[in-house]
């Protein structure tokens, strides 16, 4: 065989076991990151970090604000005449439950939730209220993650009883990881606990009071983007007035109009109440009324929409492919200086096709668990190469050893006989035995 056929046999081979060792690695790498993403180990922060700036440059934007919800806000300037900021004063409540009653929605929404007494009147007002309207009305409820006493309890289920109103429980969902504190970002629509009898969310209840609404694919809140300078839900602050002014005072019928046949949400608006921060507050750190919050997973319900997880046998698929082609092309330089330059390649590709399929069919890549296959490929081809060598260097030495002990028993017969033949012609040596060479 010529030297140029041998050196091209010599780099096929070579070329094939690095195909080899970047499958039998990316499939470790894979495997490994999946079981941390499936009992809840992997470092969350890249996730959630390109998750929030996904959602706040991708998510899909209306067009025009939304004609068929509405949110009213009571601030701290609605509240200014009265005694008291919180609870929310329920005759103000029943007046304008009334008021929005009046208008003819298709639903009433109150993101508030009555686990405690309060002035007796106003409380037996709010609750003739909410049970003579003609449009369903659905209120706030808790559960045991609140963290309130059995009493507590009690009086939300009399006075829900009472009014004859739906409930859903207000919980928003949070992450809550080992390999991370506790955000307090609202990332997710919160789930219902089994045990509870609210166990669907209040913009669920809301959505489904003229018929079940499909659940959305998973727990992620797909939020809508409004255009500029234009809110994405018709909202109306209820003006400064005096305590037990009428309809008129608290919502002018120029807004009653408005509200007809929509969703009217009503929550607060005030500092350090009921507010939020979301994916949405990345940029500027503005935190989100939660009736505004509502009012998006409302919207998500009502148009069915959901955000698309990857399942974890495609995922495990996805992974590996990422580690092996980090292996495969990291294989191709000596140099380790090149790192950095794979390592920001593979981050700017990634995050391109997290926001195009973001964008584009509302998919969610597992950045986390992407970036570390892709760094893990990277990475194990280094020193790939100095296994694959000291597996090479074994191997041939092995063959080698065999050889050895099998030809040595020949060897030592002859070097014997050599010996006993020079010295057995009177040298005087000291010869070994005649009958060692048989």
């Amino acid at each position: 065989m010529s030297e140029a056929s041998k050196q091209t046999t010599k780099t096929t081979s070579a070329g094939w076991r690095i195909v080899f060792a970047g499958i039998a690695w990316a499939a470790v790498v894979a495997g490994a990151l999946v079981v941390m993403s499936m009992t809840g180990y992997k470092p969350e922060g890249p996730d959630s970090w390109t998750y929030d700036w996904r959602t706040y440059l991708f998510s899909q934007t209306a067009k025009t604000p939304r004609k068929d919800i509405a949110v009213i806000l009571i601030t701290e300037d609605t509240l200014a005449e009265y005694d008291y900021l919180s609870p929310t004063d329920r005759g103000l409540m029943a007046t304008l439950v009334r008021a929005i009653d009046a208008a003819k929605p298709k639903a009433i929404g109150l993101d508030f939730f009555y686990d405690r007494k309060s002035e007796a009147a106003k409380t037996a007002d709010l609750i003739e209220a909410i049970k003579n309207a003609q449009a369903p009305v659905v209120v706030g409820a808790i559960d045991r993650r609140f963290n309130v006493k059995p009493e507590n309890f009690q009086y939300q289920d009399n006075f829900i009883k009472s009014a004859n109103a739906q409930a859903g429980q207000v919980f928003l969902g949070r992450e809550l990881e080992r390999m991370k504190l506790d955000e307090q970002v609202i990332r997710y629509i919160g789930a219902g606990l089994s045990d509870s009898p609210y166990s669907k969310s209040f913009a669920a209840t809301v959505a489904g009071v003229n018929g079940p609404k499909a659940e959305p694919m998973n727990r992620h809140i797909a939020w809508l983007l409004s255009s500029a300078g234009s809110d994405l839900f018709p909202t109306f602050r209820i003006p400064r007035h005096m305590p037990g002014a009428d309809m008129d005072a608290i919502l002018k019928p120029s807004w009653r109009t408005a509200l007809k046949d929509k969703y009217v949400l009503v929550g607060v608006d005030m500092p350090g109440q009921d507010r939020h921060i979301t994916p949405l507050s990345i940029w500027n750190g503005r935190k989100m009324p939660g009736v505004l919050i509502q009012a998006q997973i409302l919207a998500q319900y009502l148009d069915g929409r959901s955000l698309y997880t990857i399942p974890w046998r495609a995922e495990l698929i996805i992974l590996m492919l990422t580690a092996f082609f980090g292996f495969l092309v990291s294989s191709q330089w000596d140099s380790k200086r090149l790192d950095w330059v794979f390592y920001v390649s593979g981050l700017v590709v990634l995050g391109i096709a997290g926001g195009v399929l973001f964008s584009v069919y509302a998919v969610i890549l597992p950045t986390t668990l992407l970036l570390l296959a892709w760094t893990a490929g990277v990475t194990g081809a280094h020193y790939s190469k100095g296994v694959l060598r000291r597996i090479r260097v074994v191997a041939q030495k092995v063959p080698l050893v065999h050889r050895h002990a099998k030809d040595a028993p020949e060897a030592i017969t002859l070097e014997a006989t050599a010996e006993n033949t020079g010295k057995g012609k009177g040298d005087g040596g000291n010869a070994m035995p005649d009958n060692i060479a048989t």
